[in-house]
């Protein structure tokens, strides 16, 4: 008798590596962080999608803070495409791992760029899941789950990212002590 593959929902903190015969266009070929999993869904950002464009492109408002003119736009998903938030991701203290806040004060802010432990991103969009929805979907093989990683938001080392996760091929981190100590700074 063939053993059933145990199988354990993602969770809040994890990235979600989109499988080979993921077709959807918005979701071919991503790593989606998970912000939120829970009992309503799940939302969460694509990491690797940018758009080529600055946050000062697109907002044309005076009280856009000067700091925040250069900062490179992402897709994050096709909900709420017309719209756009800052996300603060964070390194987990003590590791690697990373979570994100939603609304971050500009002092939260200031603090994470200027210390090293954090990466400001501009989405447009985000990714969410209707209850149920994502689990079958793993389920289906549509997803593989890693833990995420501080690698997975520096903006100039995300594009060979997605093959190397699909891969299962984490060789590079045991090269992390030679990354530049810069990276994950906007």
């Amino acid at each position: 008798m063939k053993e059933i593959e145990s199988f354990s929902m993602p969770t809040a903190g994890d990235v979600l590596v989109a499988g080979p015969l993921l077709l959807d266009p918005n979701f071919a070929r991503s790593l989606v962080f998970l912000h939120e999993v829970g009992d309503e869904g799940a939302l969460g950002f694509i990491l690797n999608r940018p758009l080529g464009k600055t946050l000062g492109d697109i907002v044309n408002e005076p009280g856009l803070p000067k700091f925040l003119e250069p900062l490179p736009l992402y897709f994050g998903g096709p909900v709420q495409s017309d719209q756009f938030m800052l996300v603060l991701f964070l390194r987990e203290p003590g590791g690697h791992r990373i979570h994100c806040d939603l609304s971050p004060d500009a002092d939260q802010i200031s603090e994470a760029l200027d210390e090293g432990t954090g990466w400001l991103r501009a989405y447009i969009g985000y990714s969410g899941w209707t209850p149920g929805q994502l689990e079958t979907e793993c389920l289906q093989k549509d997803w593989q789950c890693t833990p995420s990683d501080e690698i997975m938001v520096n903006q100039d080392h995300i594009h060979g990212l997605w093959d190397l996760y699909h891969r299962g091929d984490l060789r590079w981190q045991a090269l992390r002590r030679h990354f530049p100590k810069s990276w994950g700074r906007n």
